[in-house]
């Protein structure tokens, strides 16, 4: 190089000056010198670490050492070196790494790399942001995979370049199981986490809130409820019924089937060979090793030895029965309240909307109980119930002497308090069962002794003849005495004996 050439020569020059060195004089006089160097010429010397770094690609073991396992070793030891020399030139690298690039580039990245580091990204130059990127894939250049997660996800938040944000994207993931980090740490698998939660609540439709598991299926049926005249002006019924169906038809087919009612929204794929940080420069530096990590819902990764699986979501089902169970709730509801424009009849199973009618009786009839046994506390009559009792307490009063009262007191005070044998009583008054009509009587018998033809000449007025049944039956028992589902009815085992006293 020219600049060491002159270097050697000026060195020389002065090892043969003898005034440079000799003193015979006591007195030593200082006068100025021409410096050897200029700025511009200290800063063309190679650093020395990039001289080591350079040996490392020379070495004996790098000859079986893959082209990332040399970038990890080389990396790992310029992990603290700085410089203070940009480049200005313009180049464009795919797979780049050190080996890659002339001293000037090499300089330039490391010069670009300190204002990276304090947080100055500049992403005009791409191939200096993969070499940057491959570097935290590898956790080099940070105290924790925390911190690399962070670093990353700045730079997809803050690029404006399409090729920077894809691949943090796809790499993501793979960082999140590599390192065990968690997946909320990154901006670009939001909506991917988001779904998968959506996904499991509505797997675990039975034990989720209603209004979790309807905001979830407002998710995939998105403006459905700003859309339906019916649903603003009965949005909880709406909520309610929605569910209800949804619980019925997870359940109808996870017993069909054996799988996740997911399923029949998405397409989930198991066990497939998943190459780590695909098209990075990127070295398994923690190879062979025992490891399973989940990084979401329905995302898991597993590495046995070096070879890496994963499994997940794939491709979304051409599935619509989350609307459907909106338009089906919607126009039962429409048919309950009685409105004159009802939806046009949907395409869905027979089965499912038979599910739905179910749905909605079982709603109904819980409210009719929860109705029933509903007490209501009237405050404000509390004050005409006091001033009747002073009204009646002034009429109770008797003139007459004290040992008239003391008298009347004694004689009740000589009465028993309890009774072993009460009072005589109207026989129509011991039996505190209500009448039964002849029909009822008829049914009630019929279903006592399990005689189905006699249920079923009862025809459309099964279930009215039920009701009718239990509404007489509840004064007496205080709860619904005949289950009725639609199919056949039958009496509540625990009230048998009551059943029977009303057909005596």
């Amino acid at each position: 190089m020219p600049e060491m050439d002159d270097l050697i020569a000026s060195l020389r020059e002065r090892i043969r000056s003898r005034n440079a060195f000799e003193n015979n004089s006591e007195e030593k006089v200082y006068s100025d010198e021409k410096i050897i160097f200029t700025a511009d010429r200290l800063r063309s010397f190679r650093p020395p670490e990039l001289r080591e770094m350079r040996r490392i690609a020379q070495s004996k073991d790098s000859i079986r050492w893959s082209e990332s396992r040399l970038f990890y070793e080389q990396a790992k030891f310029m992990a603290e070196f700085e410089d203070d020399k940009p480049y200005d030139g313009s180049f464009e690298l795919y797979f780049p790494t050190y080996q890659r690039l002339n001293e000037d580039q090499l300089r330039g990245y490391f010069t670009w790399r300190k204002a990276a580091r304090k947080g100055q990204i500049d992403d005009s130059r791409t191939t200096y942001c993969f070499i940057y990127i491959y570097e935290i894939l590898h956790n080099i250049g940070v105290a924790s995979p925390e911190e690399g997660a962070g670093i990353l996800n700045k730079i997809w938040g803050t690029t404006e370049k399409h090729s920077i944000r894809s691949w943090i994207g796809e790499w993501a993931a793979d960082y999140c199981a590599y390192y065990g980090v968690s997946a909320d740490l990154f901006d670009a698998l939001k909506p991917q986490v988001v779904l998968e939660r959506a996904l499991r609540k509505i797997s675990d439709c039975h034990d989720v809130p209603d209004d979790e598991l309807y905001g979830v299926m407002c998710s995939f049926v998105p403006g459905y409820a700003e859309r339906s005249a019916m649903v603003k002006e009965h949005p909880q019924d709406h909520q309610e019924l929605s569910c209800r169906i949804l619980r019925k038809v997870a359940e109808r087919y996870r017993k069909k089937s054996e799988k996740e009612y997911a399923d029949s929204l998405y397409m989930i794929r198991y066990s497939v060979s998943k190459n780590m940080f695909r098209n990075a420069v990127f070295f398994d530096y923690k190879a062979p090793r025992m490891y399973t990590c989940i990084v979401s819902d329905y995302s898991e990764y597993r590495c046995r030895g070096t070879n890496w699986s994963w499994s997940g979501l794939g491709r979304q089902k051409d599935n619509n029965d989350l609307r459907m169970i909106f338009h089906e709730a919607d126009n039962l509801l429409r048919e309950h309240y009685g409105y004159s424009s009802l939806l046009k009849d949907s395409d869905w199973t027979k089965e499912k909307k038979k599910l739905a009618s179910k749905a909605l009786q079982e709603m109904l009839e819980e409210r009719r109980q929860a109705e029933r046994r509903k007490v209501v506390f009237d405050i404000s009559l509390l004050d005409d119930i006091r001033k009747s009792s002073e009204i009646m307490k002034e009429k109770l009063i008797v003139p007459g002497s004290d040992e008239e009262f003391r008298e009347s007191d004694a004689a009740i005070a000589a009465e028993p308090v309890n009774s072993e044998e009460p009072a005589a009583a109207d026989p129509e008054e011991k039996n505190m069962l209500p009448l039964l009509t002849e029909e009822e009587s008829d049914l009630l018998r019929a279903i006592l002794d399990g005689d189905t033809a006699a249920i079923g000449r009862t025809g459309i007025r099964l279930s009215v003849l039920c009701d009718s049944i239990n509404e007489k039956l509840f004064e007496t028992i205080g709860d619904t005495a005949i289950e009725f589902d639609g199919e056949l009815p039958a009496v509540v085992e625990d009230y048998m004996e009551e059943v029977k006293g009303a057909l005596a």
